[in-house]
């Protein structure tokens, strides 16, 4: 299935350039995995799904173990880098499968509908405001589109072609058929999920951010009409079955008018 740039948008010899190394980029299926070696323990970040909370968590438990309660001339910038150059590694899937039992795997995911809104405000509403460049340009978005019509784009990109940040979640933690991972929990329970590991890692829970939409954003409010919507859940089915958010679009679906 191929998708053209075009439609829709102006598009400038950048835009091509940018195309062109965004599917190259894409097709290579790599895994970026965070790792703290020290509790055998393995999360696979989703953009969109609090990654960046987590991910400085899981940096702020590895700065921990570098200064070891002493005085450290670290500045922080610098011991965010490193700890940063521990614990992040890009594998094969084949390779995060095989750490299956070596390592405990998690990640959590979101619902495909508020995930797909976040970033839509940050990439398209947000970076516009901010005066940045769109990044996902060379995907055919752009400043000013609605909505609906970032639905319709999106709608046109195979998983083998996409952004990461509206990749489906299950194009990332599936292979062959079977999870990457040995735990998944949900954005919209971050706090119940993120028992589980402490419980076993002592991990807490990581900071709450509102960066972009957050999870305070209510369906229901969502600039979208039903077409938008079967879009959205024909798209991302194979999320809505394997983590069970199908019925919270069903029910959203039956509120919104015809």
């Amino acid at each position: 299935m191929k998708f053209s740039i075009e439609r829709g948008c102006r598009v400038t010899i950048s835009d091509r350039m940018r195309h062109s190394l965004h599917l190259i980029k894409a097709q290579r299926r790599m895994v970026q995995l965070w790792k703290l070696e020290s509790l055998q323990l393995a999360y696979i970040p989703l953009p969109k799904v609090a990654s960046s909370s987590i991910r400085q968590m899981l940096r702020n438990r590895q700065a921990g173990e570098i200064i070891s309660g002493e005085d450290s001339s670290f500045q922080q910038r610098d011991l965010n880098s490193i700890c940063e150059a521990q614990l992040r590694v890009s594998l094969k899937p084949a390779q995060v499968a095989a750490m299956s039992g070596q390592y405990y795997r998690f990640s959590f995911v979101r619902n495909p509908l508020t995930r797909l809104y976040s970033c839509y405000r940050d990439k398209v509403v947000n970076a516009q405001q901010r005066r940045d460049r769109c990044t996902l340009s060379p995907y055919g978005v752009h400043f000013g589109m609605s909505f609906e019509h970032f639905i319709e784009r999106v709608a046109e990109i195979p998983d083998k072609y996409s952004d990461q940040h509206f990749r489906s979640q299950s194009a990332v933690l599936l292979y062959r058929g079977e999870l990457l991972v040995d735990y998944w929990g949900k954005l919209e329970q971050l706090a119940e999920g993120f028992e589980v590991l402490s419980a076993r890692f002592g991990l807490g829970v990581p900071p709450c951010t509102r960066r972009v939409s957050g999870v305070v954003v209510k369906m229901h409010e969502l600039p979208l009409t039903r077409h938008g919507l079967e879009l959205v859940m024909k798209r991302f089915e194979q999320d809505l079955d394997l983590f069970d958010y199908r019925e919270d679009l069903e029910v959203l679906m039956d509120e919104l008018p015809s």
